[in-house]
């Protein structure tokens, strides 16, 4: 097992998580963030969940709070790929614009 230092306990609590389940994800995904593959240089990894913007989080369960993780990422995915409020759909936008600049860019060549 790679080294990787677990949030505080308080953070574990406010998603519902153990020590052992928040290794576990991170396991799952092969003790790299789940967005870029990677071991974060800084070894600062965050629980990314999914945000609810009717503020309904303080009301959830524990179990209801660990089904909005969506896994453990790097700091700088969380900041820059990531960010609040992405959703699928937004991600799907995302690929059809990039997807469309490839396609513009090798025309143009």
């Amino acid at each position: 097992m790679p080294f990787a230092r677990p949030p505080s306990k308080g953070t574990l609590r406010k998603y519902g998580l153990s020590t052992e389940q928040w290794l576990a994800i991170l396991a799952g995904q092969g003790w790299v963030c789940a967005v870029c593959k990677r071991v974060p240089p800084s070894g600062r990894w965050v629980t990314d969940h999914f945000h609810h913007q009717n503020r309904t989080w303080k009301k959830m369960t524990a179990e209801q709070r660990r089904r909005e993780v969506r896994g453990i990422i790097c700091a700088f995915c969380n900041s820059h790929v990531v960010g609040r409020f992405m959703t699928l759909s937004k991600a799907k936008n995302v690929v059809v614009y990039l997807e469309g600049f490839e396609a513009r860019r090798a025309s143009a060549r």
